[in-house]
C-alpha cells in the first residue's frame, strides 16, 4: 500500500484498511517510528513489524506450496472514481499474466530491467519485479523519489546495466525530456533498450515524438517504444504491440470521438491523434461493447473494453455486487458470450476490425 503523506486527508488507506482488515503492517524501522502513522491507523489495531535488511540467518523451512486458485495478493484499484476495490489476484491469474508478458516481450534471463515505478503499483511490482523473477533476469530498482528528483539517473542506469526493458507512465517520459541536459548524458547508450513500455495513464503521441527526438542521439531506437494497456482486474497487462515494431498512431475527429464514433477530422482544428495500445495477448479475448445494452460494437464505434482470459480475477474482495456487475458480465448478442469478463468502465475505446 502507498505510504500515506503527512497531514494528508485524501489518501485511500482508510478505505483499503476497512475493506481488507489487516492485522500486520510490514515497514522499515524509519517509518515504524512515525507517530502520525500510528495515530492514523490506531482504530485498525495493527501490529507494526520492521523488516529492515539484516545478515542472512538460518534457512527457514519452505512453506507449503499454494494452490493455483489461492489468492496471491489483493491488488487495489486506484479509487479515482469510487472507493478502492480489492482485486483478488490468484496465483493462476498471476502466472498467466507473467507468461503473457514473457511472450509479448520475448523476455529471457538476459532481459535486465531498470524500474523506478513504486512496488505498490501493478506496473512496478508485476511488469518489472515479478516478471524479472519469473524469467530469472536482473531487476535494478530505484526509488520513485529519486526518479522524480533526477529522472536522468533512470536513463543512465538503463545504459549502465544494458537493460532491455524499462517502463514508465507517460509523465515519466515527459519529465525526462524536460530535464534533459546534454552534458549530463555523455557516454549514455540506449542500444540495448528493446522495450520502452509506456502505459498506466493515457499515452500521448506528442510525448513519444519528443522523447524519440530528444534521445535519438544516444542510440534510442524509435521502434523500442511500446505503448501498452492494462488494468488491476486483469492482473496487469491486457494488450501490447509487437516487439521492435514501434508504435502506431491515427488521426481522428475530436468531435466524432465525443459522439462515440471514429471519423476523419473535419478540419485541422478537429484533429486528435490516438496512440494504439497493441493487440490482445495469448489465451485472451477482447470485445468492444455498448455498456448500456451489452451488445458488441461494430468497427468505427466507441464503447467499453471487455476482456476475458486466465489473467482476469474472479472477484473483488468482500464486494459481491461489484464482482457480479464488473467481473462477470456477458455480451448480449448472437456471438458466443464472454463470461467472467472485466468491464473496464469509464475507459472508452474505438472498436477495431479483425
Amino acid at each position: 500500500m502507498m505510504m500515506p503523506r503527512r497531514n494528508s486527508t485524501r489518501d485511500s488507506s482508510a478505505a483499503i484498511l476497512a475493506n481488507c482488515e489487516p492485522v500486520l503492517a510490514l515497514t522499515s524501522s524509519a517509518f515504524a517510528l512515525r507517530a502520525d502513522l500510528h495515530a492514523r491507523f490506531q482504530q485498525a489495531q495493527l501490529r507494526w513489524l520492521s523488516v529492515d535488511l539484516a545478515p542472512a540467518g538460518p534457512v527457514a523451512p519452505a512453506p507449503a506450496e499454494p494452490e493455483l486458485r489461492d489468492i496471491a495478493f489483493l491488488q487495489y484499484t486506484s479509487g479515482s472514481t469510487s472507493d478502492p476495490k480489492g482485486v483478488a489476484v490468484s496465483h493462476a491469474n498471476l502466472l498467466a499474466n507473467l507468461e503473457m508478458i514473457r511472450v509479448v516481450l520475448g523476455n529471457t534471463g538476459r532481459s535486465t530491467c531498470v524500474n523506478w515505478v513504486p512496488l505498490y503499483h501493478d506496473m512496478g511490482i508485476i511488469l518489472n519485479a515479478l516478471e524479472a523473477l519469473y524469467v530469472g533476469a536482473l531487476c535494478v530498482l530505484m526509488t520513485p523519489n529519486a526518479f522524480m528528483q533526477r529522472p536522468l539517473n533512470w536513463l543512465r542506469a538503463i545504459s549502465l546495466y544494458r537493460a532491455e526493458v524499462a517502463s514508465s507512465p507517460n509523465f515519466g517520459y515527459d519529465l525526462c525530456v524536460s530535464r534533459y541536459r546534454a552534458e549530463q548524458m555523455q557516454d549514455v547508450d540506449f542500444s540495448s533498450w528493446r522495450h520502452a513500455m509506456i502505459g498506466a495513464e493515457p499515452v500521448r503521441a506528442g510525448t513519444i515524438t519528443s522523447f524519440v527526438e530528444t534521445f535519438a542521439g544516444h542510440g534510442f531506437d524509435p521502434r523500442a517504444m511500446f505503448p501498452a494497456y492494462g488494468m488491476a482486474e486483469a492482473t496487469l497487462l491486457i494488450s501490447g504491440g509487437r516487439g521492435g515494431a514501434g508504435h502506431v498512431t491515427r488521426a481522428v475527429s475530436r468531435s466524432g470521438l465525443q459522439a462515440h464514433q471514429i471519423a476523419a477530422p473535419a478540419d485541422p482544428d478537429d484533429v486528435q491523434t490516438l496512440v494504439g495500445c497493441g493487440r490482445m495477448l495469448i489465451n485472451e479475448r477482447i470485445a468492444f461493447v455498448n455498456p448500456d445494452s451489452g451488445a458488441r460494437l461494430m468497427p468505427g464505434q466507441v464503447g467499453e473494453i471487455w476482456v476475458n482470459g486466465p489473467n482476469v480475477a474472479r472477484a473483488y474482495w468482500r464486494n459481491v455486487e461489484a464482482t457480479e456487475t464488473g467481473l462477470n458480465a456477458r455480451i448480449r448478442d448472437r456471438f458466443s458470450p464472454i463470461q467472467r469478463v472485466v468491464r473496464l468502465a469509464g475507459r472508452p475505446c474505438p472498436a477495431r476490425g479483425p
